[in-house]
């Protein structure tokens, strides 16, 4: 089972997360997320394969955020370490914005 965790901002503050368990949410939280990227011509579909290089993580944090990311990142990650870095730039995002992941992995 796919466990994924959404933030939600609200002026720039983390106001909540839910973690996703059913098909159902993820649907939900599929269109939530596609919601927020209209506005940088993205889009997902699938949670976990969509995510999973990092960019259209990273294009989410910077609508949520509107603040760009620290460091630069793999516009084309072609290659998994790429994919990874990508992930570890989004994650190191969250960490310096201080927004604490809860949860995670279970």
């Amino acid at each position: 089972p796919l466990n994924v965790c959404f933030l939600f901002f609200n002026s720039n503050e983390l106001c909540g997360w839910v973690s996703v368990h059913t098909l159902g949410n993820q649907n939900t939280f599929t269109r939530w997320i596609n919601e927020h990227l209209k506005c940088v011509n993205k889009r997902i579909v699938d949670l976990q394969l969509d995510l999973g290089d990092g960019l259209r993580l990273i294009a989410l944090l910077e609508v949520l955020s509107q603040k760009k990311m620290y460091r630069k990142y793999h516009p084309r990650p072609n290659f998994r370490q790429m994919k990874l870095e990508n992930v570890s730039v989004a994650l190191e995002f969250l960490e310096r914005e201080n927004i604490k992941l809860v949860s995670i992995g279970e």
